[in-house]
């Protein structure tokens, strides 16, 4: 009885799985673009001392790295703590090498940042600080985990509390950064939470991982493009650094994509310290770096 319709369904089916991976299979194949990329990475350095700063530096120079995404310390106005110490060798660096910093101010219901400790970044180091962070992937602090159960006003008033933080800040010490909040793919369901924060916005960061984030990277940058209307970076993509080979082909085939979409900049998550929050470093995959300098903007 239901033979005939086996046919079709499968027709249907097989259609819609093409209309679904053909775009990412022609962007990771086909070299529609040769644009070189201003690449960046996350870097954890907390943990790390002095001399393994200079050291990273110079690599991140030698692969042609330009900008580093790092996080606010809460305690930085402490100018005895090791936050402080490591903190000040890192901004020496970096306008040493001319690097560009991006500033997450990552604040949630059990994370409060002062104001002291986002003034303080930007009296002293508000020159380097060329991006600034405001939120990390808000639409998953909507109730869509148990960590963070919050309601849409919760939301948008915890955003407001760090950006004027922020704009207030650099107003104070007369710097000028770009302003940008990072999603994930989850944002395509919780659509709500772009269109209400991209207003503040200067452009808008995609988070991806592993091979499911390239095979559906086409359909969440297009969406994401049309929910915003703001630039698109790449602010955050990954592969689990235990097997370095597979880890090497996810992030040169994912920049691949990239530039054949006429993406700009693209940050790599992450660069990697002694224990990192994540095992996603890539200091140590040496073939990765020799090879990731080919695609840098210089």
């Amino acid at each position: 009885m239901f033979r005939k319709y086996i046919f079709p369904a499968i027709l249907i089916i097989s259609l819609v799985l093409l209309h679904l991976y053909i775009p990412n299979i022609l962007l990771v194949n086909l070299n529609i673009s040769n644009t070189k990329l201003t690449l960046g990475v996350t870097y954890w350095y907390s943990t790390d001392t002095d001399w393994d700063l200079y050291q990273n530096f110079d690599l991140m120079n030698k692969t042609g790295i330009k900008v580093i995404r790092i996080p606010l310390c809460t305690d930085i106005t402490d100018i005895l703590s090791n936050s402080y110490n490591l903190t000040k060798v890192f901004f020496e660096l970096v306008g040493h090498y001319n690097f560009s910093v991006a500033l997450m101010v990552s604040e949630t219901v059990t994370q409060y940042i002062p104001k002291e400790s986002v003034d303080f970044y930007f009296e002293k180091w508000g020159k380097y600080i060329t991006y600034v962070q405001i939120l990390n992937e808000p639409e998953l602090l909507t109730g869509w985990t148990l960590q963070y159960p919050l309601i849409p006003e919760e939301l948008y008033n915890l955003f407001t509390d760090a950006y004027n933080k922020v704009v207030n800040a650099t107003q104070k010490y007369n710097c000028k950064p770009l302003l940008y909040t990072n999603f994930s793919p989850v944002a395509i369901i919780r659509s709500d939470v772009p269109a209400k924060l991209c207003p503040y916005l200067d452009f808008v960061g995609i988070d991806i991982y592993m091979e499911a984030g390239i095979q559906t990277f086409y359909y969440f940058y297009r969406t994401l493009q049309k929910m915003t209307n703001k630039p698109i970076i790449v602010a955050e993509f990954g592969y689990v650094a235990e097997n370095k080979e597979a880890q090497k082909n996810f992030i040169l085939s994912a920049i691949k994509t990239f530039q054949n979409l006429g993406i700009t900049q693209a940050w790599i998550h992450d660069w990697g310290s002694s224990s990192p929050p994540y095992n996603y470093n890539i200091r140590d995959n040496t073939v990765l770096l020799e090879e990731l300098s080919r695609y840098a903007n210089s």
